[in-house]
């Protein structure tokens, strides 16, 4: 608090951000002008980036050339289900 009980101001004021983000910004400017290319920061605002193209994925093949079954067949999901149901939990 100040002497007459306001509060204290913290950072800076938004004049003095002004001149530091002119400063900033003037510095940049004479760095391209000397490179003679845009700055970087706004190439890339300006730049959208590019994707690269996925290709599809191919499926995977059994040795015959057929492609593979994801997952279990039902048979074997029956099997685990009638082996699950007879195990005891533990006390």
């Amino acid at each position: 608090m100040n002497a007459d009980g306001t509060p204290k101001k913290r950072g800076m004021s938004p004049e003095h951000m002004a001149k530091i983000r002119d400063a900033r910004m003037a510095k940049r400017a004479e760095a391209a002008a000397v490179a003679g290319t845009l700055p970087v920061a706004k190439v890339a605002k300006t730049a959208p980036k590019a994707k690269a193209e996925k290709a599809p994925k191919a499926p995977a093949l059994n040795a015959d050339g057929t492609p593979k079954k994801r997952g279990l067949s039902a048979e074997k999901m029956a099997e685990i289900r009638a082996l699950r149901g007879t195990k005891k939990k533990p006390a």
